[in-house]
């Protein structure tokens, strides 16, 4: 399944499909909507309907009206009308709304992590946080988000909870979006990446409060700079 950009729209990625093991069509649908929002595919802004997302998808509208529902319920579209939705906008009140949340969140995974993870998953973690390290250093800023997803996917993963994986990864879908600062300078690549290094050591150590403490400070500081992005944009 393959959602292209509307004509005339430039996208990060050009196209989106969908592999891996064999889903519902609604789950399929649903996973092609949100990584195309994702992506930029579809833009924040955008509006979006069940008729056209329908024709672009070559789909009923059933599985569509059931993606909507999802992607409203996680709060990557909001609402536009009966049938429609919009996907959500950047701004500084969204964004310390998901900030807050993804810090309760990831405090207690990081927490869970150190005492639950297995020696395998802590070297794994450990990798990460080397490599997300060494590709910060370079600047390159995509492969710095695809090594930083997997590093806190590790994470929340070794804390033994689906609940908390599914809504993390939801935050992370939307702080992804929220957020202005698309091209963070490569000081701060190096910083959240030693961050993560940090981290890493005190998972592995199974120092679970300081595991907690680390992670909060770690979702503070991304939280400190994009808001003052932000500001300086009300103030320009």
């Amino acid at each position: 399944m393959v959602l292209t950009p509307r004509p005339g729209k430039a996208s990060k990625s050009g196209e989106l499909s969908i592999g891996g093991r064999p889903q519902l069509l609604a789950d399929k649908v649903y996973e092609t909507i949100r990584q195309a929002i994702i992506d930029g595919v579809i833009e924040p802004g955008e509006r979006v309907t069940e008729n056209s997302l329908a024709e672009r998808l070559s789909v009923s509208k059933t599985p569509v009206r059931e993606a909507l529902m999802e992607l409203r319920r996680v709060g990557l579209v909001v609402d536009w009308g009966r049938r429609g939705g919009q996907v959500i906008m950047p701004s500084r009140e969204a964004f310390q709304e998901v900030s807050e949340a993804r810090e309760a969140i990831e405090v207690l995974i990081s927490a869970n992590a150190a005492l639950r993870t297995t020696e395998a998953e802590k070297q794994a973690i450990r990798k990460a946080a080397e490599t997300s390290l060494k590709i910060a250093k370079t600047g390159d800023v995509d492969g710095f988000h695809n090594i930083n997803v997997e590093f806190h996917a590790l994470i929340a993963h070794g804390a033994k909870n689906a609940r908390l994986l599914s809504m993390l990864r939801d935050l992370f879908d939307l702080s992804s979006l929220l957020r202005l600062r698309d091209l963070p300078p490569v000081h701060d690549l190096v910083k959240y990446a030693g961050d993560h290094i940090v981290i890493a050591e005190l998972i592995a150590k199974g120092d679970d409060k300081g595991a907690a403490e680390a992670a909060r400070a770690h979702v503070l500081y991304t939280r400190r700079e994009n808001l003052e992005a932000f500001d300086r944009r009300r103030r320009a």
